[in-house]
C-alpha cells in the first residue's frame, strides 16, 4: 500500500500530521491567528442574520482568543519570553497609577499594548513556516472578500450588515457616517473623489468591515512579502503581488500608498541600513512632521495626510508635563486621530519609549527576513502613529505581532531546516494544493 502513494499524498500526510503535532509546527496557531483576524466579520454576520449582538460579545471574543493564546504560550514557555511579561507588568502598573490619578477606568489602554505583547509571545511559540501558511490563507480570505463586495454590493450588506454591526458593538450615532443612505463603515465614502484611480467604486473593506484595516492589511502583505520574497515559489510570489495591488486599490489608503512605496525602498536599500535604524524611526518621524506643518503650512481640519499630520503636531506642542506623564485626559478625545499622541497620553512618554525601544531592539537582525520585516513594520508604525492608531486594532494587530513573534524564536526556520534558501515547498501551501 506504502509504495503504491503517489507523492501529493506523501506530502499532504507529513502535513497532517505536521499539523496535528502538539509541537511549534502544529495548526493551532493557524486557527487562532485567523480568528482573531477575522471574529469580527463572524460576529457581523450573526448580527445581521440571526440576533443582534452588543459590544460585550466583541469584548468575550477578544478576552478568549487572548485567553487561548497564554495557554499556549505557558505550555512551550522559555527563559526569553521573561522580558516580555516583565513588560507587561510594567504597563499594568502604570495602567493602575492613571487610573488612581485621572479617575479614568478603562480597560482598553492596557488592552493595547497587552495585545502586541501577546502575539509576539505567541509567535515565539511558533515556526516562520506557520506564519508563511497564515499570510498566504489570509490573502485568500481577503481577495474573496474584496470581490463579492465589489461584484455584488447588496450581497455583502446582506451578509455583513456593517452599518448596523457598528451601531450595535461600537456605539456609533447614525449620524457619524459621511453617506447615512449607505450600509457600509463610517469612512467607506468620502466626500471627495477616490484618491487612486481605476476603480469607480466606494471605498472597500472586504473582510475587515471597514476600509482602514484593509489597507493597514496591505502594508502589512507588502511587508511580509518584501522579507519572505526567498522563501516564496513562483505561486506564493503571484499571490502576494496580486493581493496586494487589488487590496491597494480596493481600500484607497493614502497612508497605505506611502507606507508600501516606503517599505519596498528600504528592502531594496537594506544592506545600507544601520543596524538597529528603527530606533530612529518615531522620533525621525515625529521631527518630519513639526517641519513638514511648519513649513509646508499643513493645516488641521482637512481629512487628508496632511490635515491629520497637522492635528498631531497641534496636540504634541500643546500638550503640557502632565499629559506627556500620561497623567491626563485632556487630549484623549483628539488623539483619536494622532496614534503617537494616543500612546503617550495613554501611556506615557517614557511608556511609548519602553516599548518602542523594546520592539526594535528585540529582533537581532542576524537573519535578511529578521531585519526587513522588522524594519519595514517599524516603519509602518512610525508612519501610522502619525495619523491614526488603528495599528492598535487586532484584526492586523495579531498577524502583525505574530510574524514578528515567529522571527524571535531560538533558532530560524532557515537554520531548524537546514538550508538558508530554503523555498516553502515553492509553491503554495497544502491546503491549497491537490
Amino acid at each position: 500500500m506504502t509504495g503504491s502513494l503517489d507523492g501529493s499524498t506523501v506530502r499532504a500526510n507529513r502535513f497532517i500530521a505536521a499539523s496535528s503535532a502538539p509541537g511549534r509546527d502544529g495548526i493551532f496557531p493557524v486557527v487562532l491567528v485567523i480568528a482573531a483576524a477575522l471574529f469580527n466579520t463572524v460576529l457581523a454576520f450573526i448580527n445581521a442574520n440571526v440576533t443582534p449582538l452588543g459590544g460585550g460579545a466583541v469584548v468575550a471574543c477578544e478576552v478568549a482568543i487572548v485567553a487561548a493564546a497564554h495557554v499556549r504560550i505557558l505550555r512551550h514557555f522559555e527563559a526569553r519570553m521573561l522580558p516580555w511579561y516583565f513588560l507587561a507588568i510594567a504597563f499594568a502598573a502604570f495602567a493602575l497609577l492613571r487610573i488612581n490619578v485621572t479617575g479614568t477606568v478603562d480597560a482598553k489602554f492596557f488592552r493595547d499594548i497587552f495585545l502586541i505583547i501577546t502575539f509576539v509571545l505567541f509567535g515565539m511559540t511558533s515556526t516562520e513556516r506557520r506564519a508563511i501558511h497564515i499570510m498566504a490563507l489570509m490573502q485568500v480570505f481577503v481577495v474573496a472578500g474584496i470581490l463579492l463586495e465589489a461584484i455584488c454590493l447588496p450581497c455583502y450588506g446582506d451578509l455583513l450588515g456593517v452599518k448596523e454591526f457598528y451601531k450595535n458593538t461600537r456605539g456609533i450615532d447614525e449620524l457619524e457616517f459621511t453617506n447615512v443612505k449607505s450600509d457600509l463603515y463610517v469612512s467607506a465614502t468620502r466626500p471627495d473623489d477616490r484618491f487612486l484611480p481605476f476603480f469607480d467604486l466606494h471605498r472597500l473593506s472586504s473582510v475587515f468591515l471597514e476600509p482602514v484595516s484593509l489597507g493597514n492589511f496591505m502594508v502589512l502583505t507588502v511587508a511580509f512579502a518584501a522579507a519572505f520574497w526567498r522563501r516564496f515559489g513562483s505561486a506564493l510570489k503571484l499571490l502576494f503581488v496580486a493581493s496586494a495591488l487589488l487590496t491597494l486599490f480596493a481600500s484607497d489608503g493614502r497612508l497605505a500608498t506611502l507606507a508600501s512605496l516606503c517599505i519596498l525602498a528600504l528592502s531594496f536599500w537594506q544592506r545600507l541600513v544601520p543596524k538597529h535604524a528603527a530606533l530612529l524611526f518615531l522620533p525621525a518621524g515625529a521631527i518630519a512632521a513639526i517641519l513638514l506643518t511648519h513649513l509646508a503650512g499643513f493645516t488641521a481640519g482637512t481629512d487628508d495626510l496632511a490635515g491629520r499630520t497637522a492635528v498631531t503636531v497641534d496636540i504634541l506642542t500643546s500638550m503640557a508635563p502632565l499629559e506627556y506623564l500620561g497623567l491626563s485626559d485632556r487630549y484623549l478625545a483628539e488623539a483619536v486621530d494622532a496614534g503617537i499622541a494616543y500612546l503617550i497620553t495613554t501611556q506615557s512618554f517614557f511608556g511609548l519609549a519602553l516599548l518602542w525601544g523594546f520592539l526594535a531592539l528585540s529582533a537581532r537582525e542576524e537573519t535578511f527576513e529578521k531585519k526587513i520585516y522588522k524594519n519595514a513594520i517599524m516603519l509602518y508604525l512610525a508612519l501610522t502613529m502619525l495619523v491614526s492608531n488603528s495599528f492598535l486594532s487586532i484584526k492586523t494587530a495579531a498577524p502583525l505581532w505574530f510574524v514578528f513573534g515567529t522571527l524571535l524564536s531560538a533558532a530560524p526556520y532557515s537554520q531548524r531546516s537546514g538550508d538558508r534558501g530554503e523555498q516553502i515547498k515553492g509553491r503554495l501551501p497544502v491546503a491549497f494544493r491537490r
